[in-house]
């Protein structure tokens, strides 16, 4: 019988805006890491909330010897692992009190299934693996912030592929048609896109209107398919992270009208999925390709929009 070793990577440590912190990450092979976030709330009334939280990492990397297996924004990546795992950890102390401690916990994920020998980070040397932490400039709601990295680690696992999740980001200056290539070369398990501007009030504008999928020119998998149907499928993964994002209760003189749901997080991601039963039936390998991209359409010009390749790297080619 296997076993897993759970521990801490590095101690808890104080984390001050607009640095970077390097951690040197274990040699066995790596199913996950946990990044535990504290914080204190900043004022009275006022909680940080899971977006305050994610928002304080600018830019999180998992480097091998200097190259991204993982290179996403602390909210990119709770995304990310909510699509390909299908759930959550939990927050703490969700409350509004002035100097309340706040804890959140993100997973970094190397296989799109937790402890799983088959798909995970190999064996390493020593120096070879770390973890960036870019914090962001300023952080909003909360101080006192505090980081400590554990890992869970297969000893003796030999896995065949791992995770790889690199942003590729874009600002499409027009309207209308906007291409994007993506990486060529590994099994694509999905593909997360972020775009700017979703629907909201009684505006139905948005960044990106419609995807398509080309492989040489040729549209294959999404066809013209709609950004709000690709958001909304979103949730049948994700398990939708709806109890964690602020919702409004309307008072009046007399009473409290029913919940409204307030734009989450989630609001601005959409799903493309070549896995959806979990069971690699749809896998999208794209080796031997000679050219593989998105097509966009674009309602509004000059947005940033951010395309998540999901992909099943071999460990030979690590």
């Amino acid at each position: 019988m296997g076993r897993f070793t759970h521990s801490v990577s590095t101690p808890q440590q104080t984390v001050t805006a607009n640095t970077v912190s390097n951690f040197d990450l274990p040699v066995n092979p790596l199913s996950h890491l946990l990044i535990h976030l504290r914080c204190l709330n900043l004022t009275a009334n006022t909680k940080a909330t899971i977006a305050n939280l994610l928002a304080t990492i600018d830019r999180l990397e998992v480097l091998y010897q200097n190259n991204p297996v993982i290179d996403l924004s602390g909210t990119d990546l709770h995304a990310l692992t909510l699509a390909i795992l299908g759930r959550t950890t939990l927050q703490e102390n969700v409350t509004n009190l002035e100097n309340a401690v706040r804890t959140f916990t993100l997973v970094v994920p190397f296989g799109r299934k937790l402890y799983n020998p088959a798909e995970c980070f190999p064996a390493t040397q020593r120096g070879n693996l770390i973890l960036r932490i870019d914090w962001a400039a300023s952080f909003t709601n909360l101080d006192g912030l505090t980081v400590e990295i554990e890992a869970v680690e297969l000893p003796g696992a030999a896995p065949t592929r791992f995770l790889r999740a690199a942003q590729l980001t874009a600002t499409p200056a027009a309207t209308g048609d906007f291409d994007l290539t993506l990486p060529i070369g590994a099994d694509l398990a999905a593909i997360l896109l972020f775009g700017t501007t979703i629907p909201t009030g009684t505006t139905d504008t948005k960044t990106i209107n419609t995807v398509t999928l080309l492989q040489e020119n040729e549209s294959i998998f999404f066809h013209d398919v709609n950004w709000e149907v690709l958001h909304a499928q979103m949730g049948m993964w994700t398990n939708a992270d709806h109890h964690y994002d602020d919702h409004i209760h309307l008072e009046t003189a007399t009473d409290t009208e029913g919940a409204e749901q307030d734009d989450g997080f989630l609001s601005t991601y959409a799903l493309m999925n070549f896995d959806p039963g979990r069971d690699d039936q749809f896998l999208l390998d794209t080796s031997g390709m000679g050219d593989l991209k998105i097509r966009f359409n674009i309602g509004v010009a000059s947005e940033a929009i951010r395309v998540i390749p999901i992909q099943l790297m071999a460990t030979a080619g690590k």
